[in-house]
C-alpha cells in the first residue's frame, strides 16, 4: 500500500486469479477499475480513496473517525448462500487474526458485515509500498544475504500466523509490504483459511491464490496447511535469486545463479516439491534448511563438538560425511548409526563450531580448526579438497605437520588476500616472493591440490597452478594470526577458517 500522497498506479481487476472459479465461491468481483468505481459508504468511516486490490475484494484507504487514524479497508463482495458461507467463514477467521499480535503481520482490528450483503475488514494501513515495487525498482536479482533478509520478516509472520491455525494460501511479493520504518509485514489474509477443518466452510473443490505462487494442491482444489505457504516462500526466493519464477521444468537456483550456495539452492528445491508431504514441514525446518544447519530430506545437524575421533586417511583416500562414517562399523550403537565418539572415522573439533551436514561439514565460528588426520604427515601425497566460504573475508586454510615443522596452506590471507604455504623460515606469506593473490569470491566453490614432496610443494585453484614452493632445509610456522593455543601435537592434517563460515565438501589424501 502506498503513501497517501503518493500516486498508485492502476492495477488490473483480481489479476491472474481465475473469474469463473471465483464466482464459485460466491464473490461478485467489481469489474470496474479504480479511477471510476463510487467510493462504498460504511458507517464510522471516511473512505479517502482506492488504493489496489487485494484477494477477494479492492483495498481503500480510510480515516476510522473514532480514533481518527488511517486504516485500510478491504470491501468483499457478496450476494448467494455460497457467498453466505465464505464470508461466515472470512469473519471467523478475522476474529482468529485480531489476536494474533506480530510485528511482521498486519493488524486486523474489525470485520463489518455491510446492508448491502457485502462485507468490510478493516486492518493496519502500512504507507511504505510492497515488496514487488522493490525489487521492480532495483536490478530484480538480489544478493542472497539481502534475499534471506528480506524473506526472514516473512517467514516470522507465517510462523505466527500457522500458531493461530492460519494459512495464508496467497504469499507472493505485493503481499509484503514495508512500513515507514522499514519493517516488513505480510498482509491480506483475505483468501487464508483456518488450519482445521471443521472449521473451513468453502465450497468443496474450488481454489484461490495467484497463479505462479499456488502450491499444486492448490490448483487441484485439495487441502492447503502450512507446507502451502513454504511452497509459495519457495518461489518468492527463487524470484529474488534468479529474476525468474519456477515455471514447469526448471533449472536448481544456483544454476541460475552460480552466486547461491549449494545448502540454500537445495531449501528452495525443497520448499517446491509437488507433493507437500516432501517439503519442509514447518518454517523452523525452513530455517534450518535456509541456514545449512539441516539438510534437506534429513533430521540430522550433528554438533561435531564432542567429537574424539580421528579420520583415517588411506592409499584410497578419504572422504566427509556418510561416506566416511559408513567406512568403519564397529562402534553401532543400538539405533544402527555410527558413535561420532568412538569411531575412528570421526572428526576432532580443536576450536570454533563444527556442524556436519550431510556429506560435507561446516566451520561457523570465529577461529575454527578441525582435524582430520593424526597419524602421519602429508609427505609423499596429494591432497585434494574442496570449499564453498559463506560469508566473511578472511582466510580459509589446509594446517598440515611435514618432518620439518607444522605450517598451512592459506588462500584469501589478512588484508592483501594473499594465497600460499604461510611461513617459511620465520618468514611470514607477505614476504615470500612465492605468494600469490586469492582473494576469495563468498558463495562459490573452489577445487584445490596440493602435490607435496621431498623437494617441493605445488599448488593449483580449480586447476590453474599457482605455486610451486621449494622445501630443502626449509622450516614450517605459524603465522601469528593462528596463535590461539590450539594443541596441535596430536594433529598432522586439519582445516580452518579464520571469521569466515566456509563449507567443506570433501577432502582427499592419496600417495604418490
Amino acid at each position: 500500500m502506498n503513501n497517501p500522497d503518493k500516486p498508485t498506479p492502476n492495477r488490473p481487476s483480481l489479476a491472474g486469479l481465475d473469474l469463473q472459479r471465483l464466482m464459485v465461491e460466491g464473490l461478485n468481483p467489481d469489474t470496474h477499475s479504480d479511477s471510476d468505481s463510487a467510493l462504498p459508504e460504511i458507517e464510522g468511516f471516511e473512505i479517502l480513496r482506492p488504493i489496489g486490490r487485494g484477494g477477494m475484494g479492492q483495498v481503500f484507504l480510510a480515516r476510522q473517525e473514532s480514533l481518527d487514524r488511517l486504516v485500510a479497508v478491504k470491501r468483499i463482495g457478496g450476494g448467494g448462500a455460497a457467498a453466505t458461507s465464505f464470508l461466515d467463514r472470512l469473519e471467523r477467521e478475522a476474529k482468529t487474526m485480531a489476536r494474533v499480535s506480530h510485528p511482521n503481520l498486519v493488524g486486523v482490528f474489525d470485520f463489518i458485515r455491510l446492508a448491502d450483503g457485502n462485507a468490510a475488514l478493516v486492518m493496519e494501513w502500512v504507507a511504505g509500498g510492497n515488496l514487488r515495487e522493490s525489487l521492480l525498482s532495483g536490478t530484480g536479482i538480489l544478493k542472497v544475504e539481502e534475499a534471506l533478509n528480506l524473506i526472514e520478516p516473512v517467514l516470522s509472520g507465517l510462523e505466527a500466523a500457522h500458531r493461530a491455525g492460519i494459512v495464508h494460501r496467497d504469499i507472493k511479493p505485493e503481499n509484503v509490504l514495508f512500513s515507514t520504518d522499514g519493517t516488513l509485514k505480510v498482509t491480506d489474509f483475505g483468501l487464508s483459511l483456518p488450519d482445521n477443518e471443521e472449521e473451513r466452510l468453502t465450497v468443496t473443490g474450488t481454489y484461490v491464490g495467484t497463479p505462479g505462487y499456488m502450491a499444486p494442491e492448490q490448483h487441484e482444489g485439495g487441502q492447503a496447511d502450512a507446507r502451502t505457504d513454504i511452497y509459495a516462500v519457495g518461489v518468492m526466493l527463487y524470484e529474488m535469486l534468479t529474476g525468474k519464477t519456477p515455471v514447469g521444468h526448471f533449472d536448481p537456483p544456483s544454476k541460475r545463479n552460480p552466486k547461491i550456495p549449494k545448502h540454500i539452492s537445495n531449501a528452495i528445491l525443497a520448499c517446491l516439491r509437488t507433493d507437500p508431504a516432501d517439503r519442509p514441514e514447518s518454517v523452523a525446518t525452513l530455517r534450518s534448511l535456509l541456514s545449512g544447519t539441516e539438510k534437506s530430506g534429513s533430521r540430522r545437524a550433528a554438533l561435531l563438538a564432542g567429537a574424539t575421533g580421528i579420520a583415517a586417511i588411506g592409499a584410497g583416500g578419504w572422504y566427509f560425511g556418510k561416506r566416511a562414517f559408513d567406512s568403519s562399523t564397529e562402534n553401532e550403537g543400538e539405533t544402527g548409526e555410527p558413535s561420532v565418539s568412538g569411531d575412528p572415522t570421526g572428526f576432532t573439533k580443536l576450536s570454533g563450531d563444527w556442524y556436519e551436514n550431510g556429506d560435507e561439514i561446516e566451520s561457523n565460528g570465529e577461529i575454527a580448526f578441525c582435524a582430520v588426520e593424526s597419524r602421519r604427515d602429508i609427505l609423499n601425497s596429494r591432497v585434494r579438497f574442496s570449499f564453498t566460504r559463506l560469508s566473511g573475508e578472511h582466510s580459509v586454510a589446509l594446517f598440515f605437520r611435514l618432518p620439518n615443522g607444522f605450517g598451512s596452506f592459506e588462500l584469501s590471507a589478512w588484508e592483501l588476500q594473499l594465497g600460499g604455504v604461510q611461513t617459511i623460515n620465520g618468514d611470514d606469506l607477505r614476504n615470500l616472493p612465492s605468494a600469490f593473490r586469492m582473494s576469495v569470491e563468498n558463495n562459490r566453490r573452489y577445487e584445490v591440490e596440493l602435490v607435496v614432496t621431498q623437494q617441493e610443494i605445488t599448488s593449483f585453484v580449480d586447476g590453474e597452478k599457482k605455486q610451486t614452493q621449494n622445501l630443502g632445509t626449509s622450516e614450517f610456522g605459524v603465522a601469528r594470526p593462528w596463535q590461539i593455543g590450539v594443541d596441535f601435537s596430536q594433529t598432522k592434517l586439519a582445516l580452518a577458517t579464520y571469521q569466515s563460515p566456509t563449507v567443506w565438501h570433501g577432502i582427499s589424501v592419496e600417495e604418490i
